[in-house]
């Protein structure tokens, strides 16, 4: 790859003679470039389509090209005008390998079946130690990143385009389903004239009954016996 500058822009890797391209953004291009090339030698790259692009024409084949230098290094100014490129490219025809549609976000990825397995295999076991969970919760506390930020119209209408359509399948619906019952705790609901009923889902059950959630929740902790009409609440130990 070529030598390049010190500044900060939009840039593009493409393939000699094809309508294929790469789009990116940098404070410093030439280190960005630098990282790119030593990551795709060494077959490391974490974007595989380009890394499958580079590893098929090889290096000759790919020329970079600066699109836009420009002089405010904020990330939503870098953001929006790679969002204006790629859009450029896409609409010309061109097939972009950048890993999501949407620039600056990873709305639209998707991990391969392989590598979601890997992930699941690494996590499996896997426990945080009381230790790291005091530490993870403060350095947690005080932290205003983002407070107060708010994306630009066009950023917002460009993420909800890619989300519009966006359906979970029968399957995965079953296993949210699933895990969130897991979830909840059974209580034994006592109505006014004495039976006793298991619930799993109070806030549901509350709202069907036009009981208070709150006030349950005060007969729970001791705070109460019992709300309007005779209905009351303890735990429930199945034996």
């Amino acid at each position: 790859m070529q030598q390049f500058p010190v500044v900060c822009g939009i840039y593009a890797i493409a393939v000699s003679g094809k309508p294929v391209v790469y789009i990116g953004q940098a404070v410093n291009i030439k280190d960005r470039m630098r990282h790119h090339y030593n990551d795709l030698k060494r077959s490391k790259h974490k974007n595989p389509a380009l890394l499958a692009s580079w590893c098929k024409y090889g290096d000759s084949r790919h020329e970079v090209a600066i699109l836009e230098i420009l002089q405010q290094t904020d990330k939503d100014t870098l953001t929006n005008c790679e969002q204006k490129w790629m859009d450029d490219f896409r609409s010309s025809g061109w097939k972009i390998l950048n890993a999501a549609p949407v620039a600056g976000s990873q709305l639209g990825f998707r991990h391969s079946e392989s590598t979601r397995l890997k992930i699941s295999q690494i996590q499996i076991g896997k426990k945080i130690s009381e230790a790291t969970r005091r530490k993870m919760s403060i350095a947690r506390m005080g932290n205003k990143n983002s407070l107060g930020y708010k994306h630009t119209e066009e950023t917002l209408a460009k993420r909800k385009a890619v989300r519009t359509g966006m359906h979970y399948s029968p399957e995965a619906h079953a296993r949210y389903v699933s895990r969130r019952r897991a979830r909840m705790k059974t209580y034994l609901v006592i109505s006014p004239d004495g039976k006793e009923q298991p619930i799993v889902g109070l806030k549901a059950f509350c709202k069907e009954h036009g009981l208070s959630l709150e006030y349950f929740g005060q007969i729970l902790r001791g705070k109460g016996k019992q709300q309007k009409g005779g209905w009351t609440i303890k735990p429930w130990n199945p034996e």
